[in-house]
């Protein structure tokens, strides 16, 4: 097991009486391991995540190339069981999508700045989760660089 040392890890506890209570932070995050899938007419990659408890409920990687370039992709656990696959996040090919620009996908060369983001707790997920009495979020982030193939 690979851990990142620039992984940042937080939780939040909800609750309604104040009383003393008990927060388990999670494990910081394992890096994801990249592959490429493609490199025409765009760089596809995948980014895998290794199951980890704390983070039970979504998986987020980003990348960025220059200052222009930003493409983000979550994956919830429900997906990743219908998917059959885990938590496998794949750059999906949008070259053929009605106006898709060519200018908003990854090129070869240079590198790319990756963020990966790991959720997990008892809170939903999304604007509209709403928070009760014991619920808790742990959230765990890492980042890192890797050459854009």
């Amino acid at each position: 097991m690979q851990r990142d040392p620039t992984s940042r890890c937080l939780a939040s506890f909800y609750f309604r009486a104040p009383t003393d209570r008990t927060l388990t932070l999670g494990a910081p995050i394992i890096q994801p391991t990249f592959t490429t899938v493609a490199t025409a007419p765009a760089v596809r990659l995948l980014a895998r995540f290794v199951p980890q408890n704390a983070y039970d409920r979504a998986a987020i990687i980003s990348y960025q190339q220059d200052s222009t370039v930003f493409v983000v992709i979550t994956m919830t656990a429900a997906y990743s069981v219908l998917s059959g696959n885990g938590y496998d996040l794949v750059i999906p090919d949008l070259s053929g999508a009605a106006g898709f620009d060519p200018a908003w996908a990854l090129r070869p060369g240079g590198t790319l700045l990756w963020s990966a983001v790991r959720i997990g707790g008892t809170l939903g997920l999304g604007a509209d989760a709403v928070p009760t009495d014991g619920t808790i979020q742990r959230t765990a982030t890492s980042t890192g660089t890797i050459p854009a193939q």
